[in-house]
């Protein structure tokens, strides 16, 4: 019955920031109600995708971060860096990848898996084309198709 959400700070070239950090919040759908509204990664000016892992913990990019912010007890419970400087379009897939239920991001030349139980990331592969990618999908069983210039891709990602 919650929902996740998260904000950036900024705004076009006339937007004058209110406030100095991003935050992010759980909303209550039976109450209608803020729950929770807090910062998981301090100091963060922007935070990108989130979703939901096996493990119930939410998976979410803040800046050059990824971090897991445990919705029971609304706290963080793991930061890490990650191993790309510029994220592609739309960042994290929306399901869950493998047998071990990774995460699935693209940027720089690269996609990257978070497995949030191991609390760790890695590089599952590089390619030239994911330099200039835009929009991907990664199934649960794998394959990861993405755009790229005139292009569409798709490869088989090494769940093991």
């Amino acid at each position: 019955g919650l929902l996740f959400g998260c904000t950036s700070v900024g705004g076009g070239s006339s937007a004058i920031p209110l406030r100095q950090e991003a935050e992010a919040f759980l909303w209550d759908t039976a109450t209608e109600t803020v729950a929770w509204q807090g910062t998981p990664v301090p100091g963060t000016k922007t935070y990108g995708r989130a979703r939901c892992a096996a493990n119930g913990l939410i998976v979410g990019l803040a800046g050059q971060s990824w971090y897991l912010l445990d919705p029971a007890t609304r706290s963080t419970v793991h930061v890490g860096a990650l191993p790309v400087q510029r994220l592609r379009f739309p960042n994290l897939g929306d399901l869950l990848v493998g047998p071990r239920q990774w995460v699935i991001g693209l940027g720089d030349d690269a996609v990257f898996a978070i497995d949030a139980a191991a609390r760790e990331v890695r590089v599952l592969g590089t390619h030239p084309s994911l330099n200039s990618a835009h929009g991907f999908h990664a199934t649960a069983a794998g394959q990861l198709f993405y755009g790229s210039q005139d292009s569409v891709y798709r490869c088989r990602l090494p769940l093991e």
